[in-house]
C-alpha cells in the first residue's frame, strides 16, 4: 500500500511539473465566476475603504497602480473591482495572465494585459507613500498637497502583516554557484520559508489547511514582535511586547489619531 501510494504521489508531482512548464497550473475559470459574482459592477473608486492595489502589465513591461484616489482622478483607472483583483492574483505559473479595457472620456479604450502585482510591487506601502500631491487623512478627506517632499517614513504607521520568514542559517548561495545554474535550478533555488507541508503552500484551501493556518496565526499572536534588520534581512525581536499588544497599541494610535483630527 505504501508503494502504490509513494508511487501515485511521484506521478502527481511530475505531472504538476511538466504541466507548470507548459502552462499555468489553474485556468482560472471558476475563480473569474466567482470574483465576477461577488463583486458585481462594482468600480475601484467606490471602495468602502482606500485601497492601492499593485498590477504588472506585462505588454508594457510597467508596474500598473490602481487605488481608489486613482479611480475618482482618471476614468481609465476606474476599472472594474473584479478585473483588477483577477489581474492583480494572476500569478505566473499558477493561473494565466488576465486581459480587460476601460474607456477613457471620449470614448477611446485603454488595455491591460496583467499579471500578479507582487511580480513589481510586493511592498504597496511604497507605492503609495511616494505621491507628493495626493494625501487621504483619516477622517476621509482629501489633501493636495503642492511642493512638498514625499511622505517622511515618521508620518506614516504601517501595518505589515509577513507570509513567513527565512530560516536562520548561512547563506545557501552565492555568485558563484548561481553563475552555472541554468533554468531548473532557479526554479528550484527559490528560497525557503518557516511554514511547512500543506501550510506552505499557495493552493491548498481545505478546511484542515485553513484550520491550521488559523491556528498558527494565533500562536504567532503570543510571540514577541519583531523586526526586520535591513543590515543583514533578519528578524530580530524588539523588547517583551507580544504581537498581540503590538496590535492592539496600533489600533489604539488609529483611534487617537483619528479623533485628533475630527476635533481640529
Amino acid at each position: 500500500m505504501n508503494l502504490i501510494r509513494i508511487g501515485n504521489n511521484l506521478i502527481n508531482t511530475v505531472t504538476s511539473f511538466f504541466g507548470a512548464v507548459t502552462g499555468p497550473k489553474y485556468d482560472g475559470k471558476h475563480l473569474r465566476t466567482l470574483v465576477k459574482d461577488l463583486l458585481g459592477n462594482t468600480t475601484v473608486n467606490q471602495t468602502l475603504t482606500d485601497v492601492v492595489i499593485p498590477t504588472f502589465d506585462i505588454k508594457r513591461l510597467q508596474p500598473v497602480i490602481f487605488s481608489t484616489d486613482a479611480g475618482n482622478e482618471d476614468v481609465s483607472k476606474n476599472a472594474l473591482l473584479s478585473d483588477i483583483c483577477l489581474g492583480t492574483s494572476a500569478a505566473p505559473t499558477y493561473l494565466p495572465a488576465y486581459y480587460f479595457e476601460t474607456k477613457y472620456e471620449n470614448g477611446q479604450t485603454r488595455s491591460y494585459d496583467l499579471i500578479d502585482g507582487g511580480v513589481a510591487a510586493n511592498n504597496p506601502v511604497n507605492s503609495n507613500s511616494h505621491n507628493p500631491h495626493l494625501q487621504r487623512t483619516l477622517d476621509g478627506k482629501i489633501q493636495v498637497c503642492v511642493d512638498i517632499k514625499p511622505m517622511e517614513s515618521r508620518n506614516m504607521l504601517v501595518l505589515s502583516l509577513g507570509t513567513g520568514v527565512p530560516k536562520q542559517e548561512e547563506p545557501k548561495y552565492n555568485a558563484a554557484a548561481a553563475s552555472k545554474w541554468g533554468l531548473l535550478n532557479w526554479v528550484f533555488h527559490n528560497g525557503r520559508h518557516t511554514l511547512t507541508g500543506d501550510a506552505a503552500s499557495l493552493d491548498i484551501a481545505t478546511k484542515e489547511n485553513m484550520q491550521r493556518l488559523v491556528q498558527i496565526g494565533n500562536e504567532l499572536l503570543k510571540k514577541p514582535m519583531s523586526r526586520v534588520n535591513l543590515e543583514t534581512g533578519r528578524f530580530e525581536v524588539v523588547g517583551e511586547v507580544t504581537n498581540e499588544e503590538a496590535l492592539i497599541r496600533f489600533a489604539e494610535q488609529l483611534s487617537e489619531e483619528r479623533k485628533r483630527r475630527k476635533v481640529q
